[in-house]
């Protein structure tokens, strides 16, 4: 961004942003994360709304846990939680696929479930020849 007097790095601008005042931004779910909100490997801070940090990772698995919850609950699951061996390739997941890209992100997701990466019990050759756009 240019403000008159030369470019700006992001770090100059987010704490532009900060300064502004993280309260207007509260409402605004993750807009303290700036970058950050939709990258499950990420760790970062902010200065204002959360100092000692935040770990992404433990926030993506504990919302795909729930998430794993309702879903089995729907489907009268004898359990609703999701195996120990499952959450650990999906942690794994979480931690491995670092693309910055979004688009490229998704794909690396894509083809770990086209290739039955989280092994799910029910995939079949239909769900291999799926494509992946």
């Amino acid at each position: 961004m240019f403000d008159g007097d030369g470019w700006k790095s992001l770090e100059e601008l987010e704490e532009e942003i900060e300064s502004i005042g993280m309260d207007l931004a509260a409402p605004l779910g993750h807009a303290a994360a700036i970058h950050w909100p939709d990258r499950p490997y990420a760790k970062w801070k902010s200065n204002l709304k959360f100092p000692d940090g935040r770990d992404n990772t433990e926030e993506f698995m504990e919302a795909s846990l729930d998430i794993y919850g309702i879903m089995a609950s729907l489907q009268c699951l004898p359990s609703t939680e999701l195996p120990a061996d499952k959450k650990a390739l999906l942690l794994k997941a979480f931690q491995e696929i670092k693309e910055k890209d979004p688009e490229e992100r998704n794909a690396k997701w894509l083809e770990k479930i086209h290739n039955n990466e989280f092994q799910f019990a029910d995939f079949c050759d239909e769900d291999a020849k799926l494509e992946l756009s």
